[in-house]
């Protein structure tokens, strides 16, 4: 997994300057890639906060797994669990890319993001975004490739028809 905590020296992101500056800059609403993507808003509970009192950074994965589970009741018109232990098919992450660009403190409620780069035969490219509420600053930006997985033989298969025409739909129309 590669990530980038968004900061340069101590206190450039804050100011504006060094060479993280454009990265951590605020992303216009007009400006998000995520045209088509499924939203939904995430509360920040005590246990995903550290010492430092804002979000541990692996926790953000564990939100995008999350707002994965809450696209597929929404989009796919199935729970993941029913993917998982009825449909026989899973989506585990095999590469993931992470970008950090912003704080999130206890209390605060992520808006999520979910919208999908590319379809392969059985891989799909899921983007993830999420944007603090209170400023509506984008706070993170993972990408991850999932492979769909015959949950019994544990292969690759190909992605089920109903999932593909549900994930399109979370493709922006330009890509």
């Amino acid at each position: 997994m590669r990530g980038s905590s968004g900061i340069g020296a101590p206190g450039e992101a804050a100011l504006g300057r060094g060479r993280y500056a454009a990265a951590c800059a605020p992303i216009r609403r007009e400006e998000r890639p995520l045209r088509n993507a499924f939203q939904f808003r995430l509360p920040i509970r005590y246990g995903s906060i550290d010492y430092a009192r804002i979000v541990y950074y692996p926790q953000f994965l564990h939100f995008c797994h999350v707002a994965m589970e809450e696209m597929f009741a929404a989009v796919v018109g199935v729970t993941y669990p029913d993917a998982l232990q009825q449909e026989k098919v899973g989506y585990p992450t095999v590469r993931s890319d992470s970008e950090f660009a912003r704080p999130v403190a206890y209390g605060e409620v992520l808006t999520m993001h979910v919208g999908v780069e590319r379809l392969g035969r059985s891989s799909v490219v899921f983007l993830y975004e999420g944007y603090r509420s209170s400023d509506d600053e984008l706070a993170f930006r993972v990408r991850n490739v999932q492979v769909a997985v015959d949950m019994d033989a544990w292969k690759s298969t190909p992605i089920p028809a109903h999932h593909r025409a549900a994930f399109e739909t979370l493709m922006d129309a330009e890509a």
